[in-house]
């Protein structure tokens, strides 16, 4: 699966913002402590705002590890 790579700043400045109505952005980390949006999140964006983020280097998405006790 693919995703979109953001900075610190970008992923700060897309939080609680709206992608579409009724949508918001949800950046998180990856494994490699990376911070990305999903494809989907992307590909819905309507808000010309935000458009930039169709710009964003596409990268495999590394799943964060699961520490169990």
């Amino acid at each position: 699966m693919n995703v979109r790579l953001l900075s610190e700043a970008q992923a700060a400045a897309l939080t609680a913002q709206y992608f579409a109505p009724n949508s918001q952005y949800n950046p998180i980390l990856d494994g490699l402590g990376r911070w990305i949006i999903s494809e989907q999140e992307v590909e819905q964006t309507r808000n010309p705002d935000f458009l930039w983020v169709k710009t964003l280097q596409i990268i495999p998405y590394v799943a964060p590890k699961v520490e169990l006790p």
